[in-house]
């Protein structure tokens, strides 16, 4: 049931971002590419809920803030506390258990926030963890 609402979520923000005529994007990049944008001083931006960090732990130097609550509602808070750590210039990139979430973010801060250089790891934490590379636990 919550794989359905949480489909029902990411093909809502789709859509909603769907109706810009925006032509900028957000870039997919792999887990090599996420190592040299947070060399370079991007942010990494980790959209999943507290319990999937806890579960898997996180990339060190990321940061953890939740798209969506564990009622599978976006989190009010998502919004405000992205704009505090990333300015709408800066290289932020978003990762979540497998791509989907922060897809959808990556379309919205693109969209509807004005971001100009987002990237989505497309393989999420789980393609991290498959790779062999090395997790912390969150704070």
């Amino acid at each position: 049931m919550k794989i359905l609402q949480y489909l029902k979520f990411t093909l809502l923000v789709l859509a909603l971002t769907a109706c810009n005529n925006e032509t900028s994007s957000y870039t997919n990049v792999s887990n090599a590419d996420l190592k040299k944008l947070m060399a370079n001083g991007a942010v990494l931006i980790d959209v999943r809920t507290a319990s999937e960090w806890k579960h898997t732990g996180v990339i060190a130097g990321s940061k953890n803030i939740s798209l969506v609550l564990n009622n599978n509602r976006m989190n009010p808070d998502f919004v405000p506390q992205l704009q505090k750590l990333v300015k709408t210039n800066d290289h932020v990139i978003l990762m979540c258990r497998s791509g989907g979430r922060s897809r959808a973010a990556s379309e919205l801060l693109i969209s509807k926030l004005g971001y100009k250089n987002v990237y989505n790891v497309q393989s999420g934490m789980m393609g991290w963890i498959k790779e062999g590379n090395p997790v912390v636990a969150p704070l």
